[in-house]
C-alpha cells in the first residue's frame, strides 16, 4: 500500500511540475506586472491538480491507517449501517447488522464509509484529533 501511494503522489507531483514548467517557458514573458488569464490558466490547472493531489494522498493515507489504529482514533467515527457516532444498540442489532464479520471487517467498512463521506478538511480533522495515529510510530 505505502509503494502505492509514493507511486501515485510521485506521478501528480511530476505532472504538477511539468505544468508549472510550461508556464515557465512558454508563457511567463518578460518583464514586470499580471499576466493575463491566457497566460496563467495553466497555473490555476496546477493548482487544482496539486490540491486533487493532496486531498488523495490524505484519503489514500486515511484507508490504510485509520482501520488499525488505536480504539482512541476510531471514537468518533460511526459504524457503518448504523446511527452516528456512540449511538447505542444491542446484541440484536449487532447480530442483524454484523453477523459473521468480524471485528477488523466491521471496522474496516465503517472507516471507509465515514471517508467516503467526509471532505478533505474533516479528514485532516480526524488525523489531527486522534493521539493514536500519528504519534505512535508503529500505525506509521
Amino acid at each position: 500500500m505505502k509503494a502505492t501511494i509514493e507511486s501515485k503522489l510521485t506521478r501528480n507531483l511530476s505532472r504538477v511540475r511539468n505544468l508549472t514548467s510550461i508556464y515557465e517557458t512558454l508563457l511567463a514573458g518578460s518583464g514586470q506586472g499580471r499576466r493575463g488569464h491566457d497566460q496563467t490558466d495553466v497555473l490555476r490547472a496546477a493548482t487544482v491538480l496539486l490540491h486533487a493531489t493532496l486531498e488523495d494522498f490524505v484519503r489514500s493515507i486515511a484507508y490504510w491507517k485509520l482501520p488499525n489504529a488505536n480504539p482512541e482514533a476510531l471514537k468518533n467515527l460511526p459504524l457503518v449501517k448504523h446511527g452516528p457516532a456512540g449511538a447505542k444498540f444491542g446484541l440484536g442489532d449487532m447480530a442483524r447488522l454484523y453477523r459473521n464479520q468480524s471485528v477488523d471487517d466491521v471496522i474496516k467498512e465503517s472507516v471507509e464509509a465515514y471517508l467516503g463521506k467526509v471532505k478533505l478538511q474533516q479528514r485532516f480533522r480526524a488525523f489531527s484529533s486522534t493521539e493514536g495515529l500519528w504519534h505512535r510510530p508503529r500505525f506509521l
